[in-house]
């Protein structure tokens, strides 16, 4: 992805047009990506991927993942996110992942006079170290404090708004069923945003929100009540691979469908629920096929986000194996093998890839 570069004179506050927008959301996906990467730096030196890589030169994820202990999902991620930072080098030819010497010196060695390997330590231990950030009780409205659940529908931009004017329209025939009157199901709903947005631009249809956070499921009641659209929506305690079957004509994904717990049951569940002339909407990050595709600052933000969900990083040793990547060809072959007969790219666009799955 070629990163948007500003234009001079495009720093005034009444510059509101879209590709100035762009241009700043750009820069705080920039920001945003190194911020989430400081943990990740942390955990390179706690884990001993820094020191392992030092001795060991180029590496895969499978062959880091062996020497330190760890998944081979969570190795994938982090060397993704290192490389697409600039502390790793990535060799597209053998698919392997180099931290070069003056890196590693910074990073490992502490007796050189650059050495830095503990600065993110000691970053985090000073915010530890102040208990009212910790105490606060922020809970950002736009995931409703879930800070274990999957943090995409937080940082998509507009993702609301964008399912209302450019999702669902995408879908094929889903539009006219939800405005004639259909039932649509919001899978990991959170705190309602979506399903409440649903139910307001269709208002002859009924939206079902599923969560298994009985927390955010009883703020999402109490939005629906204040909005209006409480008689037309229901709010239900529900795991993503056991929804109720009410036959849907949308069942909808917004915080993806392959960093949930069991993708492939869930997608088969999704399939056994929706109707046959329904649709299945799932919202996945932008992933490209290749790893140098993704040594961009979007990259580089959605692999720290993807391995931090992964933590702890051992959790996956031996059980069960990789899981399926967020690239178009993975998410294909996940809904093919679920049993969907129909599956396409609806929408794209910087952050996110939309696709539409079909009995």
């Amino acid at each position: 992805m070629e990163p948007v570069t500003p234009k001079a004179g495009a720093d005034s506050a009444s510059d509101t047009n879209p590709d100035a927008e762009a241009r700043f959301a750009y820069r705080l996906v920039e920001d945003l990506a190194s911020f989430l990467s400081t943990a990740l730096a942390s955990l390179g030196d706690t884990l001993g991927l820094y020191r392992a890589m030092a001795r060991r030169g180029p590496v895969n994820p499978a062959e880091l993942a062996a020497m330190c202990g760890v998944s081979a999902d969570y190795a994938s991620q982090w060397l993704l996110n290192q490389a697409a930072g600039g502390y790793l080098r990535f060799d597209p030819v053998t698919q392997r992942f180099t931290l070069p010497a003056a890196h590693a010196a910074v990073l490992t060695d502490d007796s050189s006079s650059h050495y830095l390997g503990q600065a993110f330590q000691a970053a985090q231990a000073l915010l530890r170290a102040q208990p009212e950030v910790f105490s606060a009780g922020y809970e950002p409205p736009a995931c409703c404090a879930r800070t274990h659940a999957n943090p995409q529908p937080f940082l998509l931009p507009g993702a609301v708004k964008m399912l209302i004017e450019r999702w669902v329209p995408a879908l094929r025939g889903v539009e006219q069923r939800l405005q004639e009157g259909a039932l649509a199901a919001d899978v990991e709903c959170g705190c309602g945003s979506a399903t409440i947005a649903l139910a307001e631009a269709y208002p002859n249809s009924h939206v079902f929100g599923f969560d298994a956070n009985a927390g955010v499921l009883r703020r999402a009641r109490e939005q629906a009540q204040r909005e209006g659209v409480a008689e037309r929506t229901a709010f239900e305690p529900a795991a993503p691979e056991a929804i109720p079957n009410h036959r849907y004509s949308l069942v909808m994904f917004r915080s993806g469908l392959t960093a949930m717990q069991d993708p492939l049951r869930t997608a088969r569940r999704a399939l056994r629920t929706v109707d046959r002339e329904g649709s299945v909407l799932i919202v996945e990050p932008l992933r490209s096929e290749s790893i140098e595709a993704e040594l961009h600052p979007i990259g580089r933000m959605q692999s720290a986000l993807a391995a931090l969900k992964a933590y702890p990083p051992t959790a996956s040793v031996g059980a069960g194996g990789a899981r399926t990547q967020a690239t178009e060809s993975g998410v294909r072959a996940l809904l093919s093998e679920a049993g969907f007969s129909k599956v396409r790219v609806a929408d794209e666009s910087s952050f996110a890839r939309v696709f539409e799955a079909r009995p």
